[in-house]
Order: C-alpha cells, then structure tokens, then sequence
C-alpha cells in the first residue's frame, strides 16, 4: 500500500491565534515510517545522499517482437534475467501487464473511447537448472490481478541471487490511446512487454495498479530487442540500431555518417525518396531491426511507412573524462504534410545541449522525436512521442518539455504516480527556462500566462504532494499541482535565492540520484543539504497546503534618517520576498525579506533603511514570487 509523507498542519491555540493576527503556522515535515527504517537500514540518509547500503535490483530482457500493421497484432518473447540484490529473499515476482488497461472489465481513472482483450500471456517459465547443466524449464501458472501479474517462486530468490524467466504473449495495438497506440498510419509501441515492477528499499514491491492517470515506476536495466515489421516501414527504438546494413541502402547510411559528423541537419530519407521506395531494403518482404540499450528504465519503439527522417547531433559534454566532447545523434521521423516538423531536430539538438550543460551530459547514444497523434507529448527513454498541429514556438516547447524528462525521470528513476510533480513540475521548470533561452524575447515566466495563478486562491486548487491517481478525473488541478505550482515554488525560491542555486541543487540532486529511485524526502533533504537551511516551512505550505501569498507595502514612515516600511502579508504562505527601495537621488537598494516574523504568526513585518529619503518601495520587482495580487506591491512617494 502506498504511503506518502506523513505532514500535519498545526494551528496556534485560540490566544495566540488572537495576539498573532490569525496566521498558521506550517508544521515540519515529517517521513513516513518506511522511509525512516531506509536510514535506519543505511539505504537512505537525513542530508539527500543515497546511503552506504543503497541497492536496486536489475532486469535484463532478451526480446523478439513482430507487428501486423493491418491487424494491429503484437507477438512477442522474452527472456528476463532478474538480478536480486536486496538484503531479502523473494519468494515471488511481480511484473506489469499494462497493456490490460485496455480490457473492458479494466478499472480506471482515465475515460478510453474502445477496448482489447488487454494483453494476452500465453506461458510462463523459469529456468530451473543450474549453470553446467542442460537448460530446464519448469511451466508456472501466473497469477493475473488487473494490471499485474504475480509469479511464486518454487524456491525463494535469494539476496545476489538471479533468476531467469520466458514469458510468450501478443496484444492488439490500441487506437489513438492518450500515451501510445496507432492512427492506421503512425503505430507507438509503449507497455508492450510483461515488465518486472519495481522492489525498492523502502517500500519492497511496488503493487500499484495502472489505471490510467498516474504515469510509471520502473526499473534499470539492459535491453537486447529485435523488432519484425514489413520492408518499406522505418523502426526508431529505444537504444543503439544494431544492424542498419541489413535494413538501409547506402544513401541512408552515407547520409547517418554525415549527420553524426556535422552539426547541420541532414535528410536522411526525403518524400520523393520514400515515394519511390528507397525507405529500407527491398530484399525482403519483412525486416528486423535489432536494437541495444543500457541503464534504461523501460524501451519503447515506433514505426511508419509514412514517416521521412531528419537527423544531425548533438554535443552532450565529456561523457567518459577524455577531455573530448562527445556526441548523441538525434533524428527526427514525421510525416511529410507536417511542415513545422523540418525544425524538430533543430529543437531537439538545442534541448540536448542545453539540459546537457545545466545538468549532467546525456548519457545514451541518440534521442528521436516521433511526430503522432495525442494532443500533447510523451516521453520515452531516448524518445518523444509529439501530436497535434503546432506553431513552431509550441513545437519546440512540447519538444523541450519532453527530452527534459529524459533527465527526470529518465536518469533521476522517481516513481511518476508517487511523486508526479518530481518530474513534471522539475519538468516544466525547465522548459520555462530552456524557451526562455531559445526565444530571449518572450518570457515563459509571465504570471499572465501561468496557469497556477488562476486557479490559486479560487477554492479549486489541490495540493501538490498527493498520489496522481487521487487527483479528480475533470478538474485541471492535477495539472497545476503537478507542473505549473512546483515550477512556480521553484522560480520564486530562485527569484529570492538565486535561480543559479537552485539549478545547481537540481544538478548536484541528478547527480545523487542518477539511475537511482529516489523519494519526496531525498529532493526535500538534497535542497537542505546543499543549501544549509531548514526549509521544512517551503515543503510544508507549498506541497501540503493550497495556502497562498498577497503581500503588500502598508505603510512608509521616516523619522530622521530612518524609514520603517511595514509589510503585510494577506495570503497564509510564509515565503521569503526581495524589496526594492528607490531613494530620491535615484539610487536603489535590494533587501531581502525573510520569513521569520511570518512563522511567528504575525501578519505584519518590518523592514528599516538609512540612506536616504525613499521614493519609492516594491515587492518582487521582477515578478518572480508566487503573488496573486500585485496591485499593493508597490509604493511611491506623493
């Protein structure tokens, strides 16, 4: 069962609620008994650190798959090596079926206008023979519960132990699913495979249904993957292409040379080329692209007999500490009618680079962006799944958005349905600032535009720290709460901080936690740690309560060479704020607002200054808090 972060908001009695002008005040935050027996245990740690005992179990899949595109079938075979290395012996496993979203009888929080018969698993065995002897099998009935199926073990899977597991099974393509699926031409081929769930230090197995909303938790591991499907359609996978002479003429592979060498954008396939057959190999009728990939958290791919193909690269930093830039390719697949789509690999090298430099270099040998049909985007490991007609300011923005995520949690493995804003809102943070970079003249900032502020303080807003199945079906809160309100806490802590500290506790964050699992607390106590302040009151009013800032200049006074200014705080939310004072002679002086007096219970504060006569006082000049009224914020001298 799942269980979040325990927080209680404490209330001052009736008293001092009266003396202190009727403010709460945020109580600490507090973790969950499974988190705290992690440090106990030496897994996790108080400071953000991963702990001296800190495991992750690992599964490897050896996978062979073929598509029908006019039946929409998918067949596949695995072979699954499961490597425990936990302290404890496991006497079952569990693996995902996410497929079986899709079954009429499924439950779920997200409306699907059809259904299939889920995915259909037609055996189940482990390898029982022990190395040197010849390979035996031993059938095992599963034991199927919506979304997951449960093998038990004959012998208990003990600690550094591995097990070796062959699951058969075929399912049909969805339509026009809101993650993956196909519209008759483009096929995205995502959850397709049993997958083992996640066994973590704190909570063991991870039980959690998918149900629709909540997105995934999963392991890291290494793929072998060969993927059958018809000459003349194009296959982008998660992972390295082993074999693309078998696959692709000499043009395609002179022009793959010359995008990996150059930092234009090569086409690699054009219209004309592909109408006149030259998108694959014609030797035979079906072809098998073979793909690797390591340290992944799950492997996706997709194909098109539709699809062109763009690709140059991408300079990701010194990945292996030669002194050398290295490069990942990046390749853009698309329909030709899609205009706006000849800039995608331009947008998807800039986002490369760019989340490259701010955090850690990206680790994998190419990222692709597939043009599609959900409304949104969809991220994958080493791909993105964008649909819908764009303007090429929103192309980039979804593009931006989604290979953000290959760093959250592509590489920082958070569980998405536990903690969504951990990657979405660490996500949208990003973006803002990635489109800000690309388009200097525009501002993804602008409170205007930010969705957070129309909906806080109207009654109608959720807190952010819930489970993202939790969240109402019809309401957008769930998508302030988990992308627009984090963003928003993380910009306002930056505008008063430095918004360079906090990217600088994000990558220090990324580099604790890369190809880790980590919790609320680990984020929580990383921000601590790095920073060197309790922030329990930023945690506590910002992701357990909906409570809000209104600051406002009140009132100005001077008495020989000093101003007291008097600043009042209509709103619950105890945050920190910068002043700007302006003098008469022009000058200007920044102080910082702290929020001491706010977490006394008091609605009022003062700040004092001598340098002069002041002209002029301003709340956040740079409109970076999280203020929903900005008509106060400023005072001037008659």
């Amino acid at each position: 069962m799942w269980i979040r972060t325990l927080l209680l908001c404490f209330f001052l009695p009736w008293a001092a609620w009266a003396q202190q002008q009727n403010r709460p005040i945020p109580y600490p935050i507090f973790p969950s008994p499974q988190f705290e027996a992690a440090i106990a245990k030496g897994t996790r740690t108080t400071t953000g650190l991963p702990g001296p005992n800190y495991w992750t179990n690992t599964a490897n899949y050896v996978m062979e798959t073929e598509l029908d595109p006019v039946s929409k079938l998918i067949t596949g075979t695995s072979t699954i090596q499961y490597t425990n290395n936990s302290p404890n012996d496991l006497n079952f496993v569990i693996l995902n079926l996410r497929q079986n979203l899709y079954k009429p009888t499924a439950f779920r929080n997200r409306p699907i206008p059809f259904a299939t018969d889920g995915m259909v698993i037609s055996e189940t065995k482990v390898l029982t023979s022990k190395p040197g002897e010849t390979e035996k099998w031993s059938t095992v009935t599963p034991q199927i519960n919506g979304t997951q199926m449960r093998l038990q073990l004959s012998q208990p899977l003990k600690s550094k132990q591995s097990i070796s597991l062959g699951i058969k099974w075929s399912f049909t393509l969805p339509e026009r699913s809101f993650r993956m699926g196909h519209d008759k031409e483009v096929h995205i081929v995502a959850y397709w495979f049993p997958q083992v769930a996640v066994y973590d230090d704190v909570r063991g197995w991870d039980s959690d249904q998918y149900v629709g909303n909540g997105e995934f938790y999963n392991d890291f591991g290494n793929y072998d993957v060969k993927i059958t499907v018809p000459k003349g359609y194009l296959v982008s996978g998660t992972g390295a292409l082993q074999n693309p002479e078998a696959l692709l003429d000499a043009d395609r592979l002179s022009r793959l040379r010359e995008a990996a060498s150059q930092d234009s954008v090569v086409h690699v396939l054009t219209k004309e080329e592909r109408d006149a057959g030259k998108a694959t190999l014609t030797t035979s009728e079906k072809l098998t692209w073979h793909f690797t990939a390591e340290k992944v958290r799950d492997f996706t791919w997709a194909t098109s007999d539709k699809y062109i193909w763009d690709a140059t690269r991408a300079a990701v930093g010194d990945l292996n500490n030669d002194g050398k830039t290295d490069y990942s390719m990046i390749h853009a697949f698309y329909r030709p009618e899609k205009t706006v789509w000849k800039q995608s690999a331009k947008y998807a090298r800039f986002s490369i680079e760019h989340l490259s430099k701010r955090y850690i270099p990206y680790p994998w040998p190419h990222m692709s962006t597939l043009e599609g049909f959900i409304g949104g985007g969809m991220e994958f490991p080493m791909l993105t799944h964008i649909g819908g007609s764009r303007t090429p300011q929103a192309l980039f923005g979804v593009t931006y958005h989604e290979i953000a995520h290959m760093w959250f949690p592509m590489i920082v493995g958070v569980d998405e349905k536990s903690f969504c804003w951990a990657e979405e809102g660490l996500t949208t943070y990003n973006e803002n600032d990635g489109y800000n970079a690309f388009f200097p003249k525009e501002n993804a900032w602008d409170p205007k535009i930010n969705s957070y502020f129309r909906i806080a303080g109207t009654g109608n807003e959720i807190e952010i720290g819930r489970h993202t199945d939790n969240y109402p079906i019809t309401s957008p809160a769930r998508g302030i709460a988990a992308y627009d309100k984090p963003a928003t806490l993380l910009r306002a802590l930056g505008g008063v901080i430095g918004h360079d500290k906090v990217v600088d506790v994000l990558r220090e964050y990324a580099k604790r936690w890369a190809f880790k699992y980590p919790y609320d607390q680990d984020f929580f106590n990383t921000f601590e740690n790095v920073l060197g302040k309790d922030m329990d009151w930023f945690w506590s009013a910002g992701w357990y309560t909906t409570w809000t800032v209104d600051q406002g200049v009140k009132e100005v006074t001077a008495k020989g060479k000093k101003t007291t200014i008097v600043i009042e705080d209509k709103g619950n939310f105890p945050m920190m704020s910068l002043v700007e004072v302006t003098y008469t002679n022009g000058q200007k002086e920044t102080l910082t607002l702290p929020v001491t007096d706010w977490l006394k219970g008091s609605r009022t504060t003062k700040l004092e200054v001598t340098k002069g006569a002041v002209q002029k006082v301003e709340i956040d000049p740079k409109q970076t808090s999280m203020d929903l009224n900005r008509s106060n914020n400023i005072w001037s001298k008659q």
